[in-house]
């Protein structure tokens, strides 16, 4: 049985707009902002013993506008 385990996700969207639709609708683009986006998913979990568990996750969104930041951490304790 492993103690810990790291996932590092990275993905680049690129989204071009061509011709009258300057504006296209939210669920056209799924959510992503025109031009260039970068997204950073980092999740940790890792047991301490047998009864103490530590998990945490980042997602970061690196766009042309900015950054967005976004962390979690969790201990959980079984008693």
């Amino acid at each position: 049985m492993s103690k810990g385990r790291i996932d590092l996700e990275i993905e680049r969207n690129e989204v071009l707009v061509k011709g009258l639709a300057q504006n296209p609708s939210y669920e056209l683009i799924e959510g992503n902002y025109l031009g260039k986006s970068v997204f950073l998913r980092l999740n940790f979990y890792y047991s301490i013993g047998d009864y103490i568990q530590v998990s945490g996750n980042y997602n970061g969104r690196f766009l042309s506008t900015g950054v967005i930041h976004i962390a979690q951490a969790e201990v959980r304790v079984y008693f």
